[in-house]
């Protein structure tokens, strides 16, 4: 069970100035990733992240609103990053239907404001996406597999497109993997 949002498990509740650089990673869904349309999506509600900027919600200690991330890779606990999901619902949605139209990255958010601390990571009042992972292991670089080239090409133009809309920066999935909270 999620400890964000239970106010007995918060160790420390701080103000973070938006020049502090407090990360946390979190996974989102690339929507519409067969049009060119394509933008970040939270994973469990359907928040749009906005482009360029930071966004904000009205966080109370009370309460489970909040911008959610972890403080460590491992925290978050999506230790299959190349997952098949991925690589399936490429093959699926290209050739048969688009019911699943997304995909899954991995991100680092920059967090700030009223941002409570919770042994797994934060609950922010304030975040802004500052990095995606794009799919860097040798094993599907070099892959003769057709149809994993065709899904590793058409996820990298994902991860483009995303980083140019958002004006943030790709980085290899191990760096985000090494990630260890806080300031880095």
């Amino acid at each position: 069970m999620c400890q964000f949002g239970d106010s007995s498990k918060i160790l420390r509740e701080e103000i973070i100035a938006e020049d502090t650089k407090l990360y946390g990673v979190r996974l989102f869904k690339i929507s519409n990733s067969f049009s060119k349309d394509r933008m970040l999506l939270s994973l469990n509600q359907n928040y749009k992240w906005p482009f360029d900027k930071a966004t904000g919600v009205g966080l109370k200690r009370n309460n489970s609103v909040g911008l959610y991330s972890y403080n460590n890779y491992y925290n978050y606990n999506y230790n299959n990053y190349y997952n098949y999901n991925n690589y399936y619902n490429y093959n699926y949605n290209y050739n048969y239907n688009y019911n699943y139209n997304y995909y899954y990255i991995l991100g680092k958010i920059q967090v700030f404001g009223l941002t409570f601390a919770y042994k797994e990571g934060y609950r922010s009042e304030f975040a802004k996406v500052e990095s995606i992972a794009v799919i860097d292991n040798p094993l599907w670089l070099d892959s003769k597999d057709e149809k994993e080239q065709a899904y590793l090409k058409h996820f990298n133009e994902c991860c483009d497109e995303i980083a140019e809309k958002y004006k943030i920066i790709k980085v290899p999935y191990l760096e985000i993997k090494k990630f260890d909270g806080g300031g880095n």
